[in-house]
């Protein structure tokens, strides 16, 4: 959480803009997107839809983004309160169960409103949720289950509700037209501070420039590692494309708007609606730029629909990969294969779309041989962009249950359970917690170097020398000499040469999750070394990391120069033995009779 003694403009901006807000008439409902861990600041979806459905059904409501603000839980209190409202919402992850429990005894005030639960880990653990402080917990989709709470709220009248938890639960059914719901109410959040990936460069963000838009909901695939059937069940519903172009037009002309990441399991999942999606843009002179995700073997992963795609603005596809182990992909039930994923990424390219391949480190039974065959994959590829994330086991997944049943989570603690936490809180069959980590690291650089590699057409010197240079994260020059080695051979021999040794940072053991979460929070805030109540910690931490560091970089000037002279030698050898090969190959040619005369 950000430190209060900021600069006194901030501050003055806030206190005007909370000044304005308790001039607004109150309101029956205030929905709360709470503060996440780090500094992503993604348009709250899920409140937007709440909110526009709740006000539809003629309840008054309003947004109070946290994250995207930049509110401590007093000055959320404080909005609040302006607000007088009858019910408080608050949606949240796992990673955020620490953070809502202080903000909830924030808000906990005699008189105050009632506070409603509502989201993934609220829907698989509502009685744990209801444990935190609130008062309510929906599980499922909350809309209509939110406006039959107000009513019951304002009318004092019964508050045994379909989709509100209890002793005697009943869920409530599914909405199957999305077509029936309001758009979104986007009005009532921030839009300029937003920060979204970008479809043309997917790590470039830029505040209020994209946006996220849901295009549907669920998923109807069983992957063992995924907690969207907590709230969603084993269901799949789309909103038509009319209907998502309706609001796309809405932010491209209201706000300016005009690049959007689409949030859908599978954009391409039903062919003929991805096409009418293109159609619609183009027919309204929409010109926009997006990206969304979507499974290699969706019917609409070919040519002449990706074209069509293109033609309307989509300028990149990211394609759930996960592994390249034929053992991990049915292990984790992803049901795609190597050869389906090589040839979905090379439609995507021929339609003239950019790929990104997400990737997941440290699954349950993967070993040394499956990790090269994620390698292998993404060399064999062609992709822009690659990310490993160290598997996590969220509560609901086949993966916590079988992880819980073997013992390999060694902490309990929600507040852990965010995919960047250096702390892991499970291990694997073959990896250590700390390994885990480190094999995501070594991974994401391993595929960016070999993606960056198949760029590059020189191979001189200064090639080699600017390749084998990579972030303070990633690897040593030494095991980017070794990745070269493999890319020019292909001979898997030389990826069995990667080790966790040759990363230029190896996170201590931690055994205190706390170390962690102070490295964390100084790598993101690095003003906060200089809080009172860090400083004894930190001087155990800080200095054999730092010395690590200065060693290693000086250390790299040096071995990057020396491995490049050793590239370049090694390709002439291979190049001239590779020319041997080809002459000791030749067929041997049949001299006519009448040459010999």
């Amino acid at each position: 959480m950000r430190d209060q003694s900021t600069t006194v403009g901030l501050t003055l901006s806030k206190e005007t803009h909370l000044e304005e807000r308790k001039m607004t008439m109150s309101v029956d409902l205030v929905l709360i997107n709470p503060r996440v861990v780090g500094s992503d600041k993604a348009p709250p979806l899920s409140l937007l839809c709440l909110a526009a459905y709740v006000r539809k059904n003629g309840h008054s409501v309003s947004i109070i983004d946290a994250q995207a603000e930049e509110l401590s839980d007093d000055e959320v209190r404080a909005q609040v309160i302006s607000y007088k409202p009858i019910l408080c919402g608050i949606t949240f992850m796992t990673s955020q169960v620490g953070i809502v429990r202080r903000l909830i005894k924030s808000l906990k005030t005699e008189g105050g409103p009632k506070i409603v639960a509502g989201g993934i880990h609220a829907s698989v653990l509502p009685k744990e949720t209801i444990e935190l402080g609130f008062d309510f917990c929906v599980v499922g989709e909350g809309e209509q289950t939110l406006v039959d709470l107000l009513y019951a709220l304002k009318n004092k009248s019964s508050l045994e509700i379909n989709g509100l938890w209890s002793e005697r639960f009943r869920p409530r059914e599914f909405i199957n037209d999305l077509d029936t719901l309001p758009m979104p109410a986007w009005d009532l959040v921030p839009t300029k501070k937003y920060e979204v990936s970008q479809p043309d460069l997917r790590y470039e963000m830029e505040p209020g420039v994209c946006m996220t838009i849901s295009t549907s909901r669920g998923c109807l695939y069983s992957c063992s590692f995924c907690s969207s059937h907590g709230v969603f069940a084993h269901t799949h519903r789309d909103r038509s494309p009319s209907n998502v172009v309706d609001e796309i037009e809405m932010l491209y002309r209201k706000y300016g708007i005009a690049k959007f990441f689409l949030v859908d399991e599978s954009i391409l999942g039903n062919k003929k609606r991805a096409e009418k999606l293109a159609q619609e843009i183009l027919e309204r002179g929409l010109n926009v730029r997006f990206a969304s995700s979507a499974r290699v073997t969706d019917p609409g992963v070919n040519v002449d629909t990706l074209r069509k795609l293109r033609k309307a603005g989509m300028v990149r596809v990211d394609f759930g990969v996960e592994s390249g182990s034929r053992c991990i992909l049915k292990d984790i039930r992803k049901g795609i294969t190597a050869e389906s994923v090589i040839e979905a990424h090379r439609i995507a390219h021929e339609a003239g779309m950019t790929t990104c391949s997400l990737m997941i480190a440290g699954h349950l039974e993967e070993d040394w041989e499956d990790v090269y065959d994620s390698l292998e994959l993404i060399a064999n590829i062609e992709t822009e962009f690659c990310e490993f994330g160290p598997l996590t086991p969220y509560p609901g997944t086949e993966v916590y249950r079988k992880a819980a049943k073997e013992g390999w989570i060694r902490n309990f603690d929600w507040d852990m359970y965010y995919i960047s936490n250096p702390y892991r809180v499970m291990r694997s069959r073959c990896f250590s917690y700390q390994e885990i980590y480190m094999l995501g690291l070594m991974c994401t650089d391993a595929a960016r170097f070999m993606i960056n590699w198949k760029k590059k057409k020189g191979r001189s010197w200064h090639d080699f020398y600017s390749t084998l240079k990579s972030s303070c994260i990633g690897l040593k020059p030494i095991g980017r000499y070794w990745l070269a080695k493999y890319m020019i051979t292909r001979d898997r021999e030389f990826l069995r040469r990667l080790s966790f040794k040759q990363l230029k940072w190896r996170p201590p053991n931690f055994k205190h999750p706390e170390d962690a979460s102070l490295l964390v929070g100084i790598r993101r805030n690095p003003m906060s070394i200089f809080k009172k109540e860090n400083k004894k910690r930190l001087f155990k931490l800080l200095p054999p990391l730092l010395l690590n560091r200065l060693k290693e970089s000086i250390a790299a000037l040096l071995y990057q120069t020396i491995y490049a002279f050793k590239l370049v030698k090694f390709v002439k050898t291979t190049s001239s033995q590779t020319k041997e090969l080809e002459i000791f190959a030749q067929p041997e040619i049949e001299v006519p009779a009448e040459a010999h005369q």
